[in-house]
């Protein structure tokens, strides 16, 4: 049987109905590189972009998706999914950074992104993941 594949903009995806589910996260960083994992609270999810609030002009951040903490994808837990790599040494500006991305990622419940962040001084952030919610 073939499903109907609707444009992404139309909010269905594979004969999925897809939900806007933002999320955000405030966090105290430390000078020098900070981890923050965050783990993918929907059974399906498609991240479609990240905001930080609250940076600081030449903060670098990268970011990679993790396996769960069982280790269900890769057989060792919170190990780095294969091309998973979505940012690489990003030098953040000052105050506010977004990224969105046409090209989605799917995600599982439990995944974990994880994102290095080289702060250059102690300061709380705020992170914001825009995820859409797959639902049948």
């Amino acid at each position: 049987m073939l499903s109907t594949l609707y444009p992404y903009k139309e909010k269905i995806w594979n004969g999925k109905k897809l939900y806007r589910r933002p999320k955000g996260i405030k966090v105290a960083l430390t000078t020098g590189e900070n981890t923050i994992v965050q783990p993918v609270p929907f059974a399906h999810t498609k991240i479609i972009g990240i905001e930080v609030v609250g940076c600081e002009a030449m903060d670098v951040v990268d970011l990679q998706v993790l396996d769960n903490e069982n280790g269900d994808y890769t057989t060792v837990p919170s190990y780095p999914l294969p091309d998973t790599n979505f940012a690489d040494a990003v030098v953040l500006p000052k105050d506010f950074y977004q990224r969105e991305s046409p090209f989605d990622a799917d995600l599982y419940n439990g995944m974990q992104i994880e994102i290095k962040y080289t702060s250059l001084s102690d300061k709380t952030i705020g992170i914001n993941f825009i995820w859409d919610e797959v639902k049948p």
